[in-house]
């Protein structure tokens, strides 16, 4: 079981990934829902977040390259 300081934090970056998700200009709002959802069940029944960049390589629809997903990871805090 994991301990509830472990999934604050996770809840933490979901709510910090679909903040910055739904600001990107041209992002299709209904891809971060879906997101949020897959988090919040990777969360629930499997075992935690994957790194954020799997996430936004699946669930961004404005960026070109491999690169951008990389950078739009690295800046959701």
């Amino acid at each position: 079981m994991t301990d509830l300081a472990t999934i604050t934090s996770q809840l933490h970056r979901i709510f910090a990934a679909v903040d910055y998700m739904s600001d990107l200009e041209g992002q299709d709002k209904s891809l971060v829902v879906e997101m949020s959802q897959a988090m919040l069940s990777d969360v629930t029944y499997g075992d935690g977040l994957k790194p954020l960049v799997e996430y936004v390589r699946r669930y961004c629809d404005v960026i070109d390259s491999a690169a951008d997903a990389e950078r739009i990871a690295s800046e959701i805090r």
